[in-house]
């Protein structure tokens, strides 16, 4: 559990209630108050820098996320159209083995009609 203490024209700073407590019942210097506030705020900037630092991290992979999306979906088209190029390509080349095949055949024929 958390107290909060006001320091004479230094601001806010939390101690552990047990400390708190010891404060009103034996009384702190100042200096050592002030110190103490400090490394608070110390230790807030430090959280504070981690959580931009994540914020930061957050936000590149949410940006790489949309990237790949559309990458992602831009290749699944590609892949698609490709796909249908491939079909149309396989046919038109039975047609064309079709008729190579047929013009052989009347090759032979009249090869061996005469």
């Amino acid at each position: 559990m958390r107290y909060h203490i006001t320091t004479l024209g230094k601001g806010t700073c939390e101690v552990p209630i047990f400390g708190a407590l010891h404060q009103l019942l034996i009384g702190v210097d100042r200096q050592q108050l002030g110190a103490y506030s400090s490394r608070v705020m110390n230790t807030n900037e430090y959280a504070d820098q981690d959580l931009g630092l994540l914020e930061r991290r957050v936000d590149e992979l949410i940006n790489t996320c949309r990237r790949l999306r559309e990458e992602n979906l831009s290749l699944r088209s590609r892949h698609d159209s490709l796909l249908e190029e491939k079909i149309k390509l396989a046919e038109k080349n039975k047609m064309a083995r079709t008729r190579l095949e047929a013009i052989v055949t009347r090759l032979r024929t009249i090869d061996n009609v005469k």
